[in-house]
């Protein structure tokens, strides 16, 4: 299996792939949330900031959200995408190609990636 995974302070490409990727996400009607995803939203995420959540998954898919991807044997398997939650938070979501939330996360909105392992991700072309 060929696995590579890109992030968009590394090194980004498959722009095209991205964008027909997001045109079919986001003419999907339903969303699928992974067990692990579920869990996540109840450990993580008040009940009463879950409104915010509903907010964001029936958004639009925009080309600057995705600020990570992997494509596994050339074809683009799952997206992650940052959008605001609220005044200090962002959320991230793990999307896979067919519209299936794997993870969601929250991460501080001033957070700038100083851990970041670029040894993960693909560097150049």
């Amino acid at each position: 299996m060929n696995i590579k995974k890109y992030h968009k302070n590394i090194y980004f490409e498959h722009e095209k792939e991205l964008q027909d990727l997001i045109k079919k996400l986001n003419n999907y009607n339903k969303i699928s949330i992974s067990y692990h995803a579920k869990q996540r939203i109840s450990d993580k995420i008040p009940k009463n900031k879950w409104y915010l959540l509903h907010n964001i998954l029936i958004e639009k898919i925009n080309f600057n959200d995705i600020i990570e991807y992997t494509i596994i044997n050339n074809i683009i398997d799952k997206i992650l995408i940052r959008k605001n939650f609220n005044k200090t938070q962002d959320i991230l979501l793990s999307i896979s190609n067919n519209k299936k939330i794997i993870t969601i996360y929250l991460n501080n909105s001033i957070d700038s990636h100083f851990t970041l392992n670029k040894n993960n991700y693909v560097t150049y072309h």
